[in-house]
């Protein structure tokens, strides 16, 4: 599956939308989270707003994210995730004070990934023929 770059920041993005899903009730989702993918990012990371939109949540360790001079604890709880077709059962996701999500390489090195910044474009699991 093919998605785009966000051109309306900058610098521009690899763009998705991703669906969240509660791993205990499967009728309790969030649609259409805006994403970026980051393959600086360790884990995936969603805002805040949309975990508290799935209710009860299985929760998992806490982990320590360390920056730039700075250290803070982040809450992980465990969701699907789905991605255009792919879904990513029983993925641990750290909470995030945004209003966008981050793809990072826990999702990424799944599935072969190809970043295309020439044509704007980016593709999840294309099977060999990533356009290069």
């Amino acid at each position: 599956m093919v998605f785009r770059y966000n051109s309306d920041i900058d610098p521009t993005r690899p763009q998705c939308f991703i669906q969240i899903i509660n791993t205990r009730y499967s009728d309790q989702f969030v649609d259409s989270i805006d994403a970026i993918a980051d393959t600086g990012a360790d884990i995936t990371m969603i805002p805040e707003k949309a975990m508290l939109d799935l209710g009860d949540l299985i929760e998992a360790e806490p982990i320590e994210c360390s920056g730039i001079n700075s250290r803070t604890t982040l809450s992980i709880y465990i969701v699907h995730i789905k991605i255009g077709d792919h879904i990513f059962k029983n993925t641990q996701v750290a909470v995030i004070p945004k209003s966008f999500a981050i793809v990072g390489r826990d999702i990424l090195n799944r599935n072969k990934a190809f970043f295309d910044a020439n044509r704007f474009n980016w593709r999840l699991d294309c099977n060999g023929n990533c356009g290069y």
